[in-house]
């Protein structure tokens, strides 16, 4: 009561030990995520490196800045000449830009840095028919195991070249389209996988693994059928992934909705 509610980004800071505070997440159950929350967290994690920083701190001819958030910190990186590092304190706001003589500096507090332009996630969707997902849904176990399957599947396709903790998943219910109008859409369950490759990696060579798309057929099915737990929620004479599309470059939401921000916020 008289409490007061904080909204946060994904790329707050985490503090501990601060007396009368509780903070959690948009969502507590995995099937809660949307694409748009999983690009975010990708994007932090894999391009960016939190509680890092590169020293010297600010190259010649710049000076620190103060920004609102850290993409815009980014984007000064991109837009000043010899940039390769951009350095962003998120406790005072201050940007610092960094050419490639800085070294990285880890265990930096209150530190998120990276590189002026994040190489652009991935995404590709498929069918798991005869999985039903409301009973996937009802127990959020069976979901994450769900989940981990697909990413560790998809990680296999790549020969491990892109490793588990790029690839999110997003699980939902299967929509029923005309040319299953007269099939059951709760028997079927519908799954959105984003790919977000290292910044040493190309676009060219993921797509050299993730386009074999009856490669990756195989693997997503046999990892799923091999999940004994998942039977209970097995509709039909046996579950099969079908429809898989081939994996496109997608647009970075983030860095769209900043630059939206920015607009908005001129004169």
């Amino acid at each position: 009561e008289g409490g007061l509610c904080h909204l946060q980004n994904a790329f707050a800071y985490r503090t501990t030990s601060r007396f009368g505070f509780i903070s959690g997440p948009a969502g507590c159950n995995t099937n809660q995520e949307s694409l748009l929350l999983l690009e975010i967290e990708l994007k932090k994690q894999v391009c960016f490196e939190v509680d890092t920083s590169y020293v010297r701190l600010d190259m010649a001819g710049t000076t620190p800045s103060r920004v609102n958030f850290v993409l815009e910190c980014q984007q000064r990186c991109l837009d000043q000449c010899g940039c390769v590092h951009f350095t962003f304190n998120s406790l005072t706001g201050t940007c610092h830009l960094a050419d490639a003589s800085a070294n990285a500096v880890p265990n930096m507090e209150y530190y998120v840095a990276g590189p002026p332009v994040c190489s652009l996630p991935m995404e590709f969707s498929f069918t798991i028919m005869n999985l039903a997902y409301d009973c996937v849904a009802d127990c959020n176990t069976m979901m994450y195991k769900l989940e981990l399957l697909i990413r560790s599947a998809v990680a296999a396709q790549t020969g491990f070249k892109i490793c588990i903790r790029n690839i999110g998943v997003v699980i939902r219910p299967y929509r029923a389209t005309w040319a299953s109008a007269f099939d059951n859409p709760s028997k079927h369950t519908f799954v959105q996988v984003l790919v977000w490759p290292p910044n040493n990696m190309t676009l060219q060579q993921l797509n050299a693994t993730l386009n074999k798309t009856a490669s990756l057929t195989r693997k997503l099915e046999t990892a799923i059928r091999m999940q004994t737990c998942l039977l209970v929620c097995r509709r039909g004479f046996c579950i099969q992934v079908v429809d898989v599309t081939m994996p496109q470059c997608i647009e970075d939401i983030t860095l769209k909705g900043f630059k939206k921000l920015r607009r908005a916020r001129a004169p």
